[in-house]
């Protein structure tokens, strides 16, 4: 069974439209950006280099190492950098992928369900959107995970696990009622995976449930998608 997904080669959202005129006050508003944060400046996906002159949240970015963030954008620098004010960050969390040569014996390359809303690669980062049910109240820790097979010769297909663990906690049809789904995003450092300035074949795969208006654990099958992973740089 296919579920389709869209691989986005370029930024999460990309910068708004607009007409640009150095005297106005403000070049953009309400600018939304994946990026990451090296030294107190803000990196977007998008190739720019933003510093925050203006800073409306109450976040220190020296503990952000990624992030979406939305905010104006002020001034153009003599450097090609820009003024912004900061308006709102989100943390993004980040991770190595497991490569799936690694793995202990016995240990799974599928856990509990997770749903795959989207995939692509920027800021040298494999991006990937997902959703899950998460119990009400519970302390149970989640994590997930990206395992990579890589192919048996050069220029084949990659082959990618999604994985989500909460030791043992899952939907049971039971006590549906008790659970919320919610939905992020979670960066993956794959420099090594997708070459710079190349397309490469991935095929992606993770467990859900056959029917997510009724979950239930005995009904989890696997879900798979094929894809095109493009690298600009």
């Amino acid at each position: 069974m296919k579920k389709f997904i869209t691989m986005i080669a370029a930024a999460l959202i990309g910068m708004t439209a607009c007409n640009f005129n150095p005297e106005d006050e403000f070049i953009i508003y309400n600018d939304t950006e994946l990026c990451s944060i090296v030294g107190g400046k803000i990196l977007t996906d998008n190739n720019l280099t933003y510093e925050v002159v203006e800073n409306l949240t109450d976040a220190n970015l020296e503990e952000y190492n990624r992030a979406i963030i939305t905010c104006d954008i002020l001034k153009l620098n003599e450097d090609g950098s820009y003024q912004i004010k900061l308006k709102s960050i989100i943390k993004i969390q980040t991770k190595d992928y497991i490569d799936a040569a690694t793995l202990d014996e016995g240990s799974p390359l599928f856990g509990i369900p997770i749903s795959l809303q989207s995939i692509w690669f920027s800021g040298g980062y494999l991006n990937v959107g997902f959703s899950f049910y998460y119990k009400e109240g519970s302390s149970t820790p989640h994590t997930i995970d990206l395992i990579a097979e890589r192919p048996s010769e050069e220029g084949g297909k990659i082959t990618l696990y999604l994985r989500h663990l909460a030791e043992g906690e899952t939907v049971d049809n039971t006590d549906y009622n008790e659970y919320t789904l919610v939905a992020s995003y979670i960066s993956f450092k794959a420099d090594d995976l997708f070459p710079a300035n190349t397309t490469t074949e991935m095929e992606i795969k993770w467990n859900w449930f056959r029917d997510s208006d009724s979950p239930s654990d005995a009904d989890v099958i696997e879900f798979g998608d094929t894809g095109d992973i493009e690298r600009k740089n």
